[in-house]
């Protein structure tokens, strides 16, 4: 049998795809090999809450909520609650490395897959 890929993932990658931005064709293959089961994919909760406030701000409520539930959806694709532990390590690094949080997060989960 073979090695079970899993990827962590960003919103931009989601976001590139859901905005149909040119020069992300790249994103949009990701997101179909997932999609087929070739590879695994996990993001975070927080993830949703980006992508819903990046479409919130333009005013569009129903586009944002239709983002979110076509996301939660999608198949071979696990959204990550955020723990305590995860939280304690993200703040570790967020102040060891004067970065930004959500960075921290990302890397913490893909760590723990």
């Amino acid at each position: 049998m073979g090695d079970i890929r899993v990827i962590g993932l960003d919103t931009n990658i989601f976001m590139n795809v859901l905005r149909e931005e040119r020069g992300t064709e790249s994103s949009a293959i990701l997101l179909e090999k997932i999609e087929s089961g070739s590879i695994f994919g996990v993001a975070s909760v927080l993830v949703l809450v980006e992508i819903s406030t990046l479409f919130y701000r333009e005013g569009k409520f129903d586009s944002g909520k239709k983002a979110v539930k076509l996301l939660e959806e999608l198949p071979n694709l696990m959204w990550a609650d955020l723990t305590t532990d995860a939280v304690d390590m993200c703040a570790r690094l967020k102040i060891k490395y004067k970065s930004r949080l959500m960075l921290h997060y990302h890397l913490v989960l893909q760590e723990c897959w």
